[in-house]
Parts: structure tokens; C-alpha cells; sequence
């Protein structure tokens, strides 16, 4: 396996395969929206989804760390937990747009 795969415990570009970098990207440019990602775009019995799942940014973020995109990754987690609720938690989703509105779950 090659190296990046392991981001969780290797936060280094060097060596990294190109096939994550490239997933990392794809992902980037299919599921990104302002500074959130969606669980998947595609329409279900739910309708087009319309809030992000915090988990997948949070991935993203870290998957972004991991192939060397530091400070990109570091802005990004910054303005997510900006969104924190008077208690400093974050839902399971986040509403898109300036004011980032806490949907859903909300562990306790």
C-alpha cells in the first residue's frame, strides 16, 4: 500500500501515489461546495441533496493535509469550526452558504 494511503499516520506529499492525489482532486471538484461536501450529489428517494455531510469535509480536510495541500486543508478546518454551535459542536449537516446553518443530528 502505497504510503499516502496511511494519511492518518503519514501527513507527507513525498512519495504519494498519484491515483490518491488525483481521487483526493476528484473529489474535490464532485462533492465540494463552498466549504462543505456533500455525502454524494446524485438524486434518491430523498430528492437532490441539499445540506453537506460534516464527516466527508472533515475527511477532505485531512485527505487534503495528507497530499500537501497544508494550508488550503488548515483554512478549511477553520471556517468549519467556525460554524460551531454555542456549545462548540457541529451537526452531522452543515447548510451551504455565508451562514453555514447546523442541520440534523447534533450529539449531546
Amino acid at each position: 500500500m502505497p504510503r499516502c494511503c496511511c494519511w492518518r499516520t503519514s501527513a507527507s506529499s513525498e512519495g504519494c501515489d498519484p491515483r490518491y492525489v488525483a481521487t483526493v482532486e476528484a473529489i474535490g471538484r464532485t462533492l465540494r461546495h463552498d466549504d462543505a461536501l456533500y455525502r454524494y450529489v446524485a438524486p434518491d428517494d430523498f430528492g437532490t441533496p441539499e445540506t453537506s455531510f460534516t464527516i466527508c469535509t472533515f475527511w477532505y480536510i485531512e485527505a487534503l493535509a495528507a497530499i500537501g495541500r497544508k494550508d488550503e486543508a488548515r483554512e478549511l478546518f477553520e471556517r468549519v469550526l467556525a460554524r460551531r454551535n454555542h456549545l462548540g459542536l457541529l451537526s452531522e449537516d452543515l447548510a451551504f452558504g455565508d451562514h453555514g446553518e447546523l442541520v440534523g443530528l447534533t450529539s449531546l
